[in-house]
């Protein structure tokens, strides 16, 4: 009997200790100041590609508020990755997911974005295969059956935004 509650308080603390913690609106609340972008990328039969663009001067920012609102100066480009243009709407965390819903002038967006580690004081959100393909398949983006191919070209994709929290 003894050895049975033991055995049996072992697994529940295994069970508790490797769920994974919930990342929601509370975690993200806040205005986030881009940092840097890193970029891993290397397509079937050629050599990895990696960069590392540090954007801090430039002032890039994302806000959330805890009632599923976002604000920000940039938006996300396939082409470009990253460019100024003021974005605001609505976002949820869902199945690990940062999805946020917006209009950029032309079109509806659903974007995906992955967040990586979420602190008092650090952001990080990353993109890879899954959350491109998921991008490119919900948003009416220019093009989607040629970057839907060159995603199915790429042995690895991962795309890195580092944010650091707003003093203001």
């Amino acid at each position: 009997m003894k050895t049975t509650f033991t055995l049996f308080c072992f697994l529940a603390f295994l069970m508790l200790s490797c769920k994974e913690d919930e990342i929601g609106p509370d975690n993200l609340k806040g205005s986030w100041i881009l940092q840097t972008i890193d970029i891993d990328f290397k397509l079937i039969g050629s050599d990895n590609e990696k960069s590392t663009t540090e954007v801090s001067k430039a002032n890039y920012f994302i806000d959330f508020s805890p009632d599923g609102k976002f604000s920000s100066n940039t938006e996300f480009s396939l082409i470009r990755f990253i460019y100024e243009n003021s974005i605001s709407g609505t976002y949820e965390v869902k199945d690990g997911y940062l999805i946020e819903k917006y209009h950029d002038g032309y079109k509806d967006v659903k974007f995906f974005i992955k967040v990586t580690k979420a602190t008092d004081d650090e952001l990080i959100l990353s993109m890879d295969k899954e959350s491109l393909t998921k991008y490119t398949e919900a948003s009416a983006v220019e093009d989607q059956p040629i970057l839907l191919f060159y995603l199915e070209s790429a042995e690895s994709v991962n795309i890195t935004f580092k944010y650091k929290k707003s003093k203001l």
